[in-house]
């Protein structure tokens, strides 16, 4: 199995479509659009009608098996739904076997067929299973998918596939990241990881930490929206990416509510002088390729760890990056999963 894929092609080749669309599977299937207004936020391709049905199909990988799900849907709803197991083998045939499939009868309600005896290595797959996902069948709304009404209604026979959308099926972006980021930096192990990678792709980083700031260097530009969700949410943390204000650009802040008071830590960058003493340098002052390696760190460090089951969708991997940063970030990817020897430093 390969540890990571691109994706090559020109301008307006549909590369980011196709993260959209996987980006859109993990949403749908985690319920996002279930009370969507004005219908599934879906339309036909061109240079077809809007109005024709999507399909969507992805193989995917959960504890050694693979599986495929297929569904198709317009924005009034799902049309069809199918999902397979394979049999690793595939003698004779595909190796694809059918678990259940869906379709929707003319009053728009879910029928549901399955196939109890396709795949027994389903835990709990028995006469009051299949009674259990009967009923399940008959109460699922054209926004759902049969799979994830299954664990909405606590029927764990699908649990682990859908928690392979909902977990390991991961994409990445500056809304996200920064706050994970900024999050990781409370931990002093994850500052030294971080400042070791710095320096090993030489970004003229050495390290890279919180430090405390005046709430007044925040207050004043600080959406209401926010200050009422802090307000109300008790003991939390927050990230505000800054705009411009004076003197400050793009400056990253994790605003945290603890036994009612509220303090402000900033993410700053720090830098080794010639004489081995250290200055404090500024995130907002650091190049927008090293900024951009800060958002996606946790993504790398992810990968390099192996610790936790993921599969991150990623866009322009190298948006921002010199040539050679992008290889060296995919090289130790390679490298940590064994396709490559690592190489010395």
């Amino acid at each position: 199995m390969l540890p990571i894929a691109g994706i090559w092609g020109g301008n307006a080749g549909g590369k980011t479509n196709i993260l959209d669309a996987l980006r859109f599977v993990k949403a749908f299937v985690t319920g996002e659009y279930e009370t969507a207004r004005g219908g599934i936020p879906v339309r036909g391709f061109r240079p077809g009608s809007p109005d024709d049905p999507t399909r969507f199909s992805i193989v995917f990988i959960v504890d050694g098996r693979m599986w495929l799900l297929e569904f198709s849907l317009t924005r009034s709803g799902v049309i069809d739904e199918a999902l397979y197991w394979h049999t690793k083998d595939g003698i004779g045939d595909s190796g694809w076997r059918s678990v259940y499939s869906r379709t929707t009868d003319d009053g728009g309600d879910a029928v549901v067929e399955l196939q109890p005896a396709a795949c027994p290595e389903l835990p709990g797959w028995d006469a009051e299973l299949c009674g259990r996902l009967a009923e399940c069948a008959r109460g699922t709304g054209p926004y759902r998918l049969f799979l994830s009404n299954t664990v909405g209604q606590r029927i764990p026979v699908f649990a682990h596939l859908y928690g392979w959308f909902d977990s390991t099926l991961r994409h990445a972006g500056a809304d996200t990241q920064y706050t994970r980021f900024s999050r990781m930096l409370t931990d002093e192990r994850y500052c030294r990881m971080f400042g070791g990678i710095l320096r090993a792709l030489d970004t003229g980083v050495d390290r890279v930490g919180l430090e405390e700031a005046p709430a007044s260097e925040i207050e004043r530009s600080m959406d209401p929206r926010f200050l009422a969700r802090l307000e109300s949410d008790g003991d939390t943390m927050y990230q505000l990416v800054h705009q411009p204000l004076h003197d400050i650009t793009d400056a990253v802040y994790l605003v945290t509510k603890k036994d009612g008071n509220i303090s402000v830590r900033r993410v700053q960058t720090y830098r080794r002088r010639p004489d081995g003493t250290e200055e404090r340098f500024g995130f907002e002052n650091e190049s927008s390729g090293t900024r951009r390696l800060l958002e996606v760190l946790p993504v790398f460090t992810d990968l390099w760890s192996g610790d936790t089951e993921c599969v991150w969708l990623l866009d322009e991997i190298d948006k921002e990056f010199h040539t050679d940063m992008t290889q060296a970030l995919v090289r130790r990817v390679l490298e940590s999963s064994g396709v490559l020897m690592p190489t010395a430093r």
